[in-house]
């Protein structure tokens, strides 16, 4: 068994992450406010993922993007008003239905956003190792052990692994957590 310490056990957890959120990526959309000297606000609504961003960029100018709704105004955005050029951005880290609106024009532009839950990962299925083939006994008598150097210049080891794949590659684990990889055919 392989025992882990320290920093290589904080790159495995940080690369399992990576690994498993990469079919989950978050994305930017644009929100046009105002478009064409309209009061309104394009698409309306729009559709994401949660965890990704919209960005509203301006159109035409006197205009703002506030969540809520006119008669019940909420804090969790709020762009102030704006003339162009000018864009204003926010994440949404959770699935729901969220209603905005321009201060300035209230009633006659309103919009929202609608955050879907973000698809789940599917993990990709890896194959089961073989075991690695026992060694056959040593009989009965004496037995001469020999020690060959394999490696020089090691400060800190703390264990050394085989890679078990047909290959000649040697793993020496060091205690900083560094692993160096060795090719021990001659």
């Amino acid at each position: 068994m392989v025992k882990l310490h320290g920093r290589f056990k904080l790159v495995i957890v940080v690369g399992s992450f990576l690994v498993l959120c990469q079919g989950a990526r978050a994305t930017t959309v644009d929100v046009q406010v105002g478009p064409n000297n309209s009061m309104s606000f394009d698409p309306d609504p729009v559709t994401i993922q949660a965890g990704d961003t919209v960005n509203w960029i301006w159109g035409s100018s006197n205009h703002s993007v506030r969540s809520g709704t006119p008669s019940q105004p909420t804090n969790t955005f709020f762009s102030q008003v704006h003339n162009t050029p000018f864009s204003f951005q926010h994440t949404f880290p959770v699935a729901g239905n969220f209603p905005y609106y321009c201060t300035v024009h209230t009633f006659s532009m309103t919009s929202s956003v609608v955050v879907q839950a973000a698809p789940t990962a599917t993990p990709t299925p890896t194959a089961t190792p073989s075991p690695t083939p026992l060694l056959p006994r040593i009989g009965k008598g004496p037995v001469r052990v020999e020690l060959q150097t394999v490696l020089t210049g090691i400060t800190s080891p703390m264990q050394f692994i085989s890679a078990n794949d047909g290959t000649s590659r040697l793993f020496l684990v060091e205690q900083t957590g560094k692993i160096k990889i060795f090719n021990s055919s001659p």
